[in-house]
Order: structure tokens, then C-alpha cells, then sequence
């Protein structure tokens, strides 16, 4: 995703697409990377938009993500973020996730950004 201009800003804000930031951590030591691999291959990426989709009611969620990790890396405090047409409380997008995650990934906050923010 490339970074939002005012118009795309003002796009956004009048299609009611929210811009939602997450912390998250991992242990990576099962996974090949943070990035989304080809089919079978185990990602955080991967792991993380489908426990987000389920929240969002099924619409696909698509990560953006700042800086990626090689096969069997861990994280902390990586930034993320997506849009969606959801405008649900910051805390739905930690517990809701948290519950379908495996114990190995975590979200440690959401936060609703301006259409500018980018990771």
C-alpha cells in the first residue's frame, strides 16, 4: 500500500474506511517469515489476516507491515496497519484476533490512525 495523499486521506474518511495500527509480536520459530509465502508455506502475515478476516465479519484483510523478519525470527513491538470499513472499539481488534491466534503470535494493541499514517 503506498502512502496516503489528502485526497486519498479524504477518499477514505468519505467511503468510511478506517486505518486501524497494531503492536504485534510473534515467536517465529514455526512460521517462514513474516511475509506471505506461497500456499502451504506458514506465515505471520498469512496467520494474522485470517484471524483479523474472522473478526471483520469474513471481508479479507490485507496487512502492511513495517520492516519483515526471515524464517524463524521473533518479533516484538512490530507496527502494522489495515483498512477496513469497520469502525469497531480498538480493544475488538485485540481480543477478537487473540482468541483465533495460535499462542506463538499476539496482538498487543490496536489503535485507529488518521488515512495518512503508514508504517
Amino acid at each position: 500500500m503506498t502512502e496516503a495523499t489528502p485526497t486519498a486521506a479524504a477518499d477514505m474518511a468519505a467511503a468510511g474506511i478506517f486505518r486501524v495500527a497494531l503492536g504485534i509480536e510473534y515467536k517465529g520459530s514455526r512460521y517462514r517469515g513474516f511475509q506471505r509465502q506461497r500456499a502451504g508455506v506458514p506465515s505471520i502475515q498469512e496467520t494474522l489476516e485470517k484471524a483479523l478476516s474472522k473478526v471483520a465479519g469474513g471481508a479479507p484483510v490485507n496487512l502492511s507491515c513495517a520492516g519483515r523478519t526471515d524464517a524463524l525470527v521473533h518479533a516484538s513491538a512490530q507496527v502494522v496497519h489495515f483498512d477496513t470499513p469497520l469502525d469497531r472499539p480498538e480493544s475488538s481488534w485485540v481480543r477478537g484476533p487473540n482468541a483465533l491466534l495460535p499462542r506463538d503470535i499476539a496482538i498487543q494493541w490496536a489503535k485507529q490512525v488518521p488515512a495518512e499514517f503508514h508504517c
